[in-house]
């Protein structure tokens, strides 16, 4: 089955799942629009344009408990917040603060949102427990330990079940590196 996206020239790449409402969020790398999917009536709607929010790019998304829609921005180093009804509750300009490269993916639990970056060694992480905070470089590595090369490095980001690990694939090289979250 497919759902058919507004417009010609939305290009989507994040997608985040929303199992209690039916529904499924998806991001334009081209223009920042954000769209939600009905997977019922395949119904499609504008959820929050990118234009009017300062968003022109959107790469991976997650929805956390109190859903909220997290938004990568991809080159533009940022992160963004979007309540229930699609509005910019905060957004995190990465790029200023810690010279971000590329902010890729996301993953949650019920207490932290962490955020692969493909440029820059560092995983970002934000406190999801409090009203939306800062958002901390949490992890730096080096090339002996994570080595990065020209083009799209860190990508996709999951925690494991039990909460212990990230898992991070580099997409240049196709490794995947576990990383233990306690240490």
């Amino acid at each position: 089955e497919s759902y058919p996206i507004p417009g010609d020239q939305f290009f989507p790449e994040g997608i985040a799942y929303d199992p209690n409402a039916s529904v499924f969020y998806t991001g334009s790398t081209t223009n920042g629009d954000v769209v939600k999917v009905n997977i019922t009536t395949g119904a499609t709607e504008l959820f929050a344009g990118g234009a009017k929010q300062g968003r022109g790019f959107c790469t991976g998304m997650k929805l956390d408990y109190k859903d909220r829609l997290w938004v990568c921005g991809g080159d533009e180093g940022r992160i963004h917040l979007l309540n229930e009804q699609g509005e910019s509750v905060k957004n995190w300009d990465l790029k200023t603060q810690y010279n971000a490269g590329f902010i890729n993916d996301c993953d949650l639990d019920k207490q932290y949102i962490y955020f692969t970056d493909s440029r820059v060694q560092t995983i970002y992480r934000g406190d999801l427990s409090s009203a939306p905070g800062e958002i901390e470089e949490w992890l730096t590595f080096t090339n002996q330990e994570i080595p990065y090369s020209t083009g799209i490095n860190a990508n996709g980001i999951v925690l494991t079940s039990d909460r212990k690990y990230i898992i991070i694939v580099i997409s240049n090289s196709g490794k995947l590196y576990r990383i233990d979250r306690a240490s």
